[in-house]
């Protein structure tokens, strides 16, 4: 309940900013890819859970060898799949948003968030898989505390992103600019 509260406080953040600074149709923009990110954040929490579970029910039986080789493959398998889902959703992307409803309004602004952001995934992946391993070996708290960090973290970037306008201009826009605070936070 937790990851799921903090993974919305990124949307929402990015949001408020992107509609303060970029304006309507970065918020629409958002909006349009909202599915990709989506899917992403269910199949990352698929893994997370799935090894949890399997590190849960390994530990309580005290194989901690087992619970080690199962997080190793899981780890593997994660890198592997989160890389393979990125290169295919980014070199989809185009079609993709303008399938989500992206017209000559949004399409810029979505193409240029979820050029920074669909790579990005590998971090988004990893931090699920990662607190939820933390979680099942015993230390909710060390995991909850790891996800809030980002989540703290995302909002201070995002508010630094104004004050980095006014001192480097516009050579980073706005729209380029915080989908890599966004990305930052997760890793």
């Amino acid at each position: 309940m937790i990851a799921m509260t903090v993974n919305g406080l990124y949307y929402l953040v990015d949001a408020a900013f992107i509609g303060r600074f970029v304006g309507p149709s970065g918020v629409a923009a958002l909006a349009v890819g909202l599915p990709i990110d989506m899917l992403s954040v269910s199949l990352a929490l698929l893994f997370a859970v799935g090894t949890a579970a399997v590190l849960s029910v390994r530990l309580g039986k005290k194989d901690r060898t087992g619970a080690s080789s199962a997080l190793k493959s899981s780890l593997l398998f994660t890198v592997l799949f989160s890389i393979a889902l990125s290169v295919i959703i980014y070199l989809l992307k185009s079609k993709l948003l303008t399938v989500l409803g992206a017209n000559q309004d949004t399409f810029f602004h979505s193409n240029s968030y979820y050029s920074i952001i669909v790579p990005g995934f590998i971090f988004v992946f990893l931090s699920f898989l990662g607190t939820n391993s933390i979680r099942a070996e015993g230390n909710p708290k060390l995991a909850a505390v790891g996800m809030i960090t980002g989540a703290l973290l995302n909002i201070f970037l995002d508010a630094l992103s104004p004050v980095s306008q006014l001192l480097l201009g516009d050579r980073m826009p706005v729209q380029a600019e915080l989908p890599w605070l966004t990305v930052v936070p997760v890793a």
